[in-house]
């Protein structure tokens, strides 16, 4: 089973708390895998403490059933209750927020580590279609309303609880805790110990954020599998690192597929060679089209989109929709589809000489 990895780092460590043994970037991890779970549900029970859920197993499978992988999700989640290293942590403040017409789909929640020691886990994109979107929006807005959220959670939970903060998320969890990091104040910058950035995409060029970026990079670890696409996006920086996954091309960027030796990820010494072509051949793509052409474009593709009315991804591709989708692609004026045509050939045009470069 692919979960074996964070699985079989709890079973083996877990035995030891965070006063014995410091933390660590696979801690990291298993903390930003929390956020994907729904910690609302216990909002109305007296469970504080991972420990607490521990003999309460419908409530386990309950919070990770609309996960990616629930029998993952779900197998961490009981090793973590019972584990002297995690059955301590406390949560706080889980905030969601999600709007549709907005294209915003935001959670986080702070996990107590120990007295004023706290680890900020920002959830990465789920299957709704807004979250796609806002994800998307982030080839053209300078800012997106999560990073806008993220930035303001940061700032209510260190008014709340003072002390030192790990921040961390998985996917585009992981580009708001980096923006969250650069845009707090510099007095909270200095309870930051580090950020955790697990293959979440990069930033817009902005010359104010890379100056806070290269101040803060000392405390940036992000890490991104061989194969990378999501990591890779709009990440001008080459200061990551490479983990071994044994997933397949884009399945990599499931973590529980990234391998653990000892307390440490597995390195690799480079991504591959379609994790560099992608990443070179969008970056050209997107310099070749005006950030306000991109947004026309998308706009117009999300018209299609939502003349659907689907809320997941997993809803947008069944057949009756399907069908929708034609339907108003025929509808689609000639202006668009010609727009459309050309940022599909400046794509085309962009992806065939980088195939041709060689690995470096």
């Amino acid at each position: 089973m692919a979960s074996h990895y964070l699985a079989h780092y709890v079973a083996q460590y877990g035995g030891q708390p965070f006063a014995q043994q410091p933390f660590n970037e696979v801690d990291g991890l298993i903390c930003a895998v929390l956020s994907y779970m729904d910690f609302s549900r216990l909002y109305t029970t007296k469970y504080h403490r991972l420990g607490d859920l521990a003999l309460d197993p419908a409530m386990q499978r309950q919070m990770t059933a609309h996960t990616y992988v629930p029998a993952h999700y779900l197998a961490l989640l009981r090793l973590l209750t019972a584990s002297p290293r995690f059955r301590d942590v406390q949560w706080h403040q889980c905030r969601e927020q999600f709007d549709a017409a907005a294209a915003q789909q935001f959670a986080a929640m702070t996990l107590e580590l120990a007295p004023q020691q706290y680890y900020i886990a920002f959830r990465g994109t789920n299957s709704t279609i807004a979250g796609w979107k806002e994800d998307l929006n982030m080839s053209y807005l300078p800012v997106v309303p999560s990073q806008r959220a993220a930035t303001r959670y940061l700032r209510d939970i260190q008014a709340a609880f003072p002390g030192q903060y790990y921040l961390g998320g998985h996917s585009k969890g992981g580009n708001l805790a980096v923006y969250a990091a650069l845009n707090s104040t510099p007095a909270a910058r200095e309870d930051i110990v580090r950020i955790f950035n697990f293959d979440g995409p990069g930033f817009l060029p902005d010359p104010e954020m890379e100056e806070r970026y290269v101040l803060l990079a000392p405390r940036i670890t992000k890490l991104v599998p061989q194969a990378s696409i999501f990591g890779m996006l709009l990440e001008p920086h080459q200061d990551f690192s490479v983990v071994d996954s044994d997933g397949f091309t884009l399945w990599q960027h499931d973590p529980f597929t990234w391998q653990v030796r000892g307390r440490h990820f597995v390195r690799r010494p480079k991504t591959d060679f379609l994790s560099q072509y992608t990443q070179e051949a969008v970056t050209q793509w997107l310099q070749s089209i005006p950030r306000e052409e991109r947004g026309t474009v998308l706009a117009s593709l999300y018209t299609v989109v939502d003349a659907t009315h689907a809320r997941t991804t997993h809803d947008l591709f069944t057949v009756r929709h399907l069908r929708v989708i034609h339907h108003a692609v025929q509808a689609v004026p000639p202006a668009t589809r010609q727009q459309w045509r050309q940022a599909a050939e400046s794509l085309w045009h962009a992806l065939r000489p980088e195939f041709k470069k060689p690995v470096h």
